[in-house]
């Protein structure tokens, strides 16, 4: 007899409650399975920000971002723990 048979048998002598709790706990399985696969990794390249403001009046020097950045961090410090 073959494994699926076996399997078979056995979920015809369930209650209907039993067979959708054997259901539940296939559906359990997957899920699990699925979450320890590796994911796909998307290689392609990153498209630049430059271009998706090409038509936008938007004017950023490195300094603004370089100031900008600092400033962030300089506040993250004056956060008591």
């Amino acid at each position: 007899m073959t494994l699926k048979e076996q399997l078979f048998q056995k979920l015809e002598t369930l209650l209907p409650e039993e067979q959708e709790a054997v259901i539940q706990f296939v559906d359990f399985l997957q899920f699990r399975r699925n979450l320890q696969k590796p994911q796909e990794i998307s290689l392609r390249p990153l498209k630049s920000l430059k271009g998706l403001w090409a038509n936008l009046p938007i004017d950023i020097t490195e300094e603004e971002i370089t100031e900008a950045r600092h400033q962030m961090w300089d506040f993250s410090t004056d956060i008591e723990l």
